[in-house]
């Protein structure tokens, strides 16, 4: 379940969900035990800060 929960945390399912999802009553629980980021995922991040940062979005890729 952690690949499943990580994967629709990442593409903006929200917390509350995640937590229904699992069948847990506390979101931050399930973030925090079954939500892991991946390099990944970091990159897309920095590359949307950069981007809105007025800097080259590709850069970041």
């Amino acid at each position: 379940m952690p690949t499943t929960l990580t994967y629709l945390a990442v593409t903006g399912v929200p917390d509350v969900v995640l937590a229904a999802w699992a069948g847990h009553t506390n979101a931050s629980f399930t973030k925090r035990t079954y939500v892991h980021v991946a390099p990944e995922d970091m990159r897309a991040a920095a590359a949307a800060w950069d981007a809105f940062h007025g800097g080259d979005p590709k850069a970041a890729t």
